[in-house]
């Protein structure tokens, strides 16, 4: 019997693997008639046009995406300085599909053509992979860390530690500045994915990378830079957020932002006997705060303060465990 159930979910699941469908190709240049390297092959989703399925050519100039559901997609080829190559697709199920060699046509040819072009979904500029975070739905209210989980090759466990393209994120920067210092999940955690423009990935550079002074060689973790939207870097935003079992375990964090031009001026304050992500001593130093903190029994709170900007003031604060 159990024989029996085991051949049924082998069965089950090559069944539905071969439902699967995959697409094949290169990017071609038509004007120096050779493959293109490091392109990138998209499929977004032809009623809203949210990104499925990403891959880039290898140094050959040759694609090959699999695991893909079968049905239509919008296929988006893009390479820098050269014309986007947008087409409509139909994937049979369980086949492959080949699209043999995608003509990519060099801006500087096209003249006086009119270029009508899509919303960047993903853009590849050098080392920096960068996703457009409108085109991936997430719920209302939802968090950075909720949208780097639908972004393709992005994962995010338990603890909040986020891995990008199989590296683990080892720093989240904020408008290419850390933010609350080296704790990843006070910004992942806390900042709204409306908020968020771009979602840039890149290289950390490595101990090693950092004692010779070169840049990133690819032997250390990655960094995640979130670009914020104009409208968010004017006025305020903010998250509040509480749960209790109204007998021994409580959790409670408010994050609140302030953007005047280039001054940001932010609190962060957490109050939990659960683990949730907290400041450590060292980021103090980093935020500019010299001043001595104090300790309030009442509230159960360490907090410090400073008068480093003329017109803001510097407060941080961190809850007990």
């Amino acid at each position: 019997m159990r024989a029996l159930l085991l051949l049924t979910l082998v069965c089950l699941t090559q069944c539905a693997f071969s439902q699967t469908s995959s697409i094949k190709g290169s990017a071609r240049d038509t004007l120096e008639k050779k493959n293109l390297s490091n392109a990138v092959v998209s499929l977004l989703r032809p009623a809203d046009s949210v990104l499925v399925k990403f891959g880039r050519t290898n140094a050959s100039g040759v694609f090959h995406i699999g695991n893909i559901e079968s049905g239509e997609y919008i296929m988006l080829v893009t390479f820098p300085k050269f014309a986007d190559y947008s087409d409509r697709i139909k994937l049979p199920a369980g086949e492959e599909l080949n699209l043999g060699a995608i003509p990519l046509t060099p801006k500087s040819q096209l003249l006086s053509e009119v270029i009508v072009r899509a919303n960047n979904t993903i853009r590849v500029k050098g080392d920096t992979t960068e996703f457009t975070a409108d085109s991936f739905k997430v719920r209302e209210g939802a968090t950075v860390e909720e949208l780097l989980k639908v972004i393709p090759g992005m994962s995010v466990n338990s603890k909040g530690e986020v891995t990008a393209q199989g590296k683990r994120v080892d720093k989240v920067l904020v408008d290419g500045e850390e933010f609350f210092g080296a704790d990843p999940t006070i910004a992942t955690q806390n900042i709204g994915a409306k908020a968020v423009d771009k979602v840039q990935v890149f290289e950390s550079k490595s101990e090693a990378d950092q004692l010779k002074g070169i840049g990133a060689t690819g032997d250390g973790n990655k960094t995640i830079n979130i670009k914020l939207k104009e409208s968010a870097r004017k006025g305020y935003f903010g998250r509040v957020e509480g749960s209790t079992d109204f007998d021994k375990l409580n959790n409670g964090k408010v994050m609140f932002n302030r953007f005047k031009g280039n001054k940001k001026f932010s609190v962060y304050g957490t109050k939990s006997n659960i683990s949730t992500g907290s400041l450590g001593w060292e980021d103090r130093n980093k935020m500019g705060i010299e001043d001595d903190y104090e300790y309030d029994e009442l509230m159960g709170y360490y907090y410090s303060y400073g008068d480093g900007d003329s017109e803001f003031n510097d407060w941080s604060l961190r809850g007990l465990p």
